[in-house]
């Protein structure tokens, strides 16, 4: 008993250590600001307040190149700081940067003008359109329509397609690469919003299969030729505009936080589901095709029929129960002072967002070098259109029920080893530090939500960015908080889960501390009776870092996509494994050896818990 709470304190040692290891410091935000939607027409107080909010972040920069529109008028236009700070190449007219995933816009597009030419239903089976038995892994028989690939709502699950270090002759056809990464289908179509690059490069599929077009040839014919957009490279290896190319690897990345700042070197994205999230360009073509989206005049040189940009803008998806839109045919709903419709994007280098009023086809356009970046991507496009309204609910009775917890995604693995990832990337919510407030909560590191009444709420991530929840309930009941792209779910059990997967990796590096310390006792010894006892302890210290490895090379095989054959392997193992710890446990502990007992029932458990979970499923 004396060497199992030893060894059990140096355990807890090990998981103090390594939980402060996860926490991360983020910039400094800026005092909270509540902005009026600016006059785009005085352009004076326009830049004026543009440059003076750009200066207060002056920290976090790296560069940022923005334009405000009116219809089909530039009202601003500038660019600062640097495409490459250790070379002081400033950024100006001649900057590439990656749309990430605002190049779904040109998908969506592309759909409207096949509508628009009468090739294409948004509600019929889109099995209808591609080739036999393309689409395998459908579970439910309601048919995946186009709309449901604009909203999002086509029931797949993620799928590992981004490598960040994809080569340029990694780059496969479309069709290739749709069949290599085609994900479960896990939730009813139309019932949930689980954002898809997938989905989305599946739809452009459907453009290549209707027009019998590469997509790559079709956007030169029909968008980028009609615009002008001769800055502009769609393709996945960007081959299809060499000056693009070019300029886009003078671009160096950067990550800025209150450590300092990161090089990222030019980071050039080779998204392989390139249509979700390839697209790359200068500030000015990203801006005419900002214009020709918005336009509803109908004078767009992208669409023929005067009515198909109105119907472009119209909403597709709602939250929930409410007549608030979320989903515009592939165009995201945001609730600034105006409602505004777009798609920002992401990639490992930049970001970029592309914004709109569909009323009046005011707008905003914004990239920058910085991954994740959102004080300038969505904090201009406040301070121009001004701050979300804070109340929407006239009842002063109208009061928040208690949604503090832990959140995980819909857009998430359902089945699969990587279903440990939805523990992974969560979303707390905590209350607020004044008792009985149910209104406002608690996000990390200076985040907060607000309750606005009617079941919406405002989300601040505390640096630029707001948005839209809607607080509903699923078929079990449990909370579930709508946003723009994704909806999250309150996990009842989201503690005990994650604590038990942390708890099993520390465990493992446990095991392999004491196992080496007890091989080099054996070396100095030289001379060590083993007993039964011994050896059955010893082969349970090997269990921890053998799950561990397992599902470490589960993550490998999903990304080389041989996981269905190593899945199947490694789940018949760990069935071997379970019944093995389990019988193993249970004779120690009639022996008296607590430590290696422990060890065997808790990998018991935990194998067997998540094959509940359907972690090894397939």
């Amino acid at each position: 008993m004396k060497a199992f709470i030893r060894q059990s304190i140096f355990i807890t040692i090990i998981l103090f250590l390594g939980t402060a290891a996860f926490a991360k410091s983020t910039p400094a935000p800026i005092p909270p600001q509540t902005y009026t939607p600016l006059n785009l027409h005085n352009t004076s107080e326009l830049s004026q307040k543009i440059e003076q909010y750009i200066k207060e972040r002056e920290a976090g920069l790296a560069s940022v190149a923005v334009a405000v529109f009116s219809g089909k008028d530039t009202v601003y236009e500038n660019y600062f700081g640097y495409a490459d700070i250790d070379k002081n190449l400033v950024a100006n007219k001649e900057t590439v940067y990656e749309w990430g995933s605002a190049s779904k816009i040109m998908v969506w597009v592309s759909v409207m003008q096949l509508w628009e030419q009468g090739k294409l239903d948004f509600n019929r089976d889109i099995k209808e359109y591609l080739p036999a038995d393309f689409v395998k892994h459908l579970k439910y028989k309601k048919p995946v329509t186009m709309t449901h690939l604009m909203n999002h709502t086509a029931g797949f699950q993620e799928c590992m397609y981004e490598n960040n270090w994809a080569k340029e002759s990694d780059i496969k056809p479309l069709a290739q690469i749709l069949l290599a990464f085609e994900p479960l289908q896990v939730y009813e179509p139309g019932e949930t919003t689980a954002y898809s690059n997938w989905g989305n490069a599946l739809a452009a599929y459907v453009v290549e299969c209707i027009s019998g077009m590469d997509y790559t040839d079709y956007l030169h014919k029909n968008i980028l030729e009609p615009l002008g957009m001769t800055h502009t490279a769609v393709s996945a290896t960007h081959n299809d505009n060499l000056w693009a190319k070019n300029k886009r690897e003078e671009l160096q990345c950067y990550e800025i936080n209150s450590e300092g700042r990161k090089d990222l070197g030019t980071r050039v994205a080779y998204v392989e589901l390139y249509p979700a999230g390839a697209v790359i360009s200068t500030l000015e073509d990203f801006l005419t095709f900002a214009k020709a989206v918005a336009n509803n005049d109908g004078t767009s040189p992208l669409f023929k029929n005067p009515d198909t940009a109105k119907i472009f803008h119209s909403a597709t998806s709602y939250y929930s129960d409410s007549t608030y839109s979320k989903c515009c045919h592939g165009l995201w709903t945001t609730y600034y002072g105006t409602k505004m419709i777009g798609h920002a994007g992401n990639t490992f280098g930049c970001t970029a967002n592309l914004l709109f009023n569909p009323e009046t086809s005011d707008g905003i356009v914004v990239m920058a070098n910085e991954c994740g970046e959102t004080a300038f991507n969505y904090g201009l496009a406040e301070l121009v259109f001004g701050s979300p309204s804070t109340k929407v609910s006239i009842s002063e009775d109208d009061v928040s029920p208690d949604i503090s917890g832990f959140y995980t995604s819909s857009r998430t693995f359902i089945k699969g080893p990587f279903k440990m990832s939805t523990y992974m990337y969560f979303m707390p919510i905590f209350r607020s530090k004044t008792k009985g407030d149910t209104n406002n909560y608690r996000l990390p590191y200076g985040g907060k939500v607000q309750y606005l009444g009617n079941k919406c709420y405002l989300m601040d991530n505390g640096n630029g960015m707001s948005v839209m929840m809607y607080l509903n309930h699923n078929s079990k009941g449990r909370p579930v908080l709508e946003m723009e792209t994704t909806d999250y779910i309150r996990e009842p059990l989201f503690v005990p889960v994650f604590a038990m997967i942390i708890f099993m990796f520390l465990l493992a590096i446990a095991c392999v501390v004491i196992l080496i310390v007890k091989g080099v006792k054996l070396v100095i010894v030289r001379k060590r009776v083993f007993t039964r006892q011994s050896i059955l302890t010893n082969v349970q210290l090997v269990v921890p870092p053998v799950i561990t490895i397992m599902i470490y090379c589960l993550l490998l095989a999903e990304h080389t996509r041989m996981i269905k054959p190593f899945g199947i392997i490694s789940a018949v193992l760990a069935g071997i494994v379970c019944l093995f710890c389990a019988a193993n446990g249970v004779y120690l502990i009639t022996k008296k050896r607590w430590f290696g007992a422990f060890i065997g029932l808790f990998s018991s458990f935990f194998i067997g818990f998540f094959q509940l979970c359907n972690f090894w499923s397939f």
